[in-house]
């Protein structure tokens, strides 16, 4: 095929890249205005929201220290999407032959490829 064309159909490597940052874009802002609904309608119902958050906050921590082959991963993701070494469309390998195929999808925690 043609060598600007993405397998997933978004057309150039550009638009690709950009539909991709879109998607990412909205995922987090629909999560951010999920969290500050939560945060508002247990306000509204008398819950202390500083101390819930107080809670959450330290909770993050510990989940942090515990999970951090999950914390590499993702921060391996990001690192993946901004710098966008490939694109949905593009044919990878790795020089130990463990992952060979088309990626399919670049997402934050993981990159899937068609092998």
């Amino acid at each position: 095929g043609d060598a600007d064309t993405d397998f997933a159909g978004y057309g150039s490597r550009a638009e690709s890249i950009r539909f991709a940052r879109a998607n990412t874009l909205a995922k987090a802002a629909s999560i951010c205005v999920s969290l500050g609904a939560i945060v508002l309608a247990l306000s509204t119902v008398g819950v202390d929201v500083r101390a819930l958050l107080a809670v959450s906050g330290a909770s993050g921590i510990v989940l942090g220290l515990a999970g951090r082959e999950v914390l590499a991963n993702f921060l391996g993701g990001i690192i993946i999407y901004l710098s966008q070494p490939f694109s949905v469309g593009d044919w990878i390998h790795t020089q130990d032959g463990s992952i060979d195929g088309i990626v399919e999808r670049i997402g934050w925690y993981y990159t899937r490829v068609n092998t």
